[in-house]
């Protein structure tokens, strides 16, 4: 199954593009979508409008799109505080809480917004089952670090645990360690 990320790129808000043009070029194939919220917000709502227009005349009209919406540049979040030790700061990476949801139906398509872990499977199974393209916006825990598998991550561990210990992060605190335990206890 073929699948483009930006990666390493830092490259906001291409999920939706890159899944429009996957799209385009193999009408007949079911297409998902992974964007977070940042990137929805940057270029998501437009291309979802895009998506509203031309969904009629395709194929196969499975197009889910799953909205990680935690209300945080999490990327940029995560990355001050491992490259910089620095805490969060709250007036560059706070976002709006959008219903996506809703938009995606003022478009003429469909999509729930899913605030319950039990919820999101059944959520899965309503988008890819739609007669139509279909928005899942996800809540997720902000506090959850992005943290690369170990051992690769180790070294990032400690400079993170700095900027959440400065911000007064228990809840990312204990997250992160708790990962940390996880993946050593995973070392053969």
């Amino acid at each position: 199954m073929p699948a483009h990320l930006s990666s390493t790129l830092a490259s906001m808000g291409c999920g939706l593009p890159y899944g429009l043009a996957a799209k385009l070029s193999e009408l007949g194939r079911p297409v998902v979508v992974l964007s977070g919220d940042g990137g929805m917000q940057m270029t998501g709502m437009a291309e979802l409008i895009t998506v509203g227009g031309l969904w009629r005349s395709w194929e196969n009209p499975v197009f889910a799109v799953c909205i990680l919406n935690n209300l945080d540049l999490a990327e940029v979040s995560w990355e001050q505080r491992e490259t910089e030790s620095e805490p969060r700061f709250d007036a560059s990476q706070d976002l709006p809480d959008v219903d996506y949801s809703g938009y995606a139906k003022l478009l003429g398509l469909e999509g729930v917004r899913v605030e319950n872990p039990d919820d999101v499977g059944p959520a899965w199974d309503r988008a890819l089952a739609a007669d139509r393209p279909f928005v899942l916006d996800i809540r997720t825990d902000p506090a959850v670090p992005l943290l690369p598998p170990f051992p690769a991550g180790e070294s990032l561990a400690g400079s993170m645990e700095e900027g959440l210990a400065a911000e007064g992060n228990a809840h990312a605190l204990m997250l992160l360690r708790e990962y940390v335990r996880l993946e050593r206890e995973a070392q053969p």
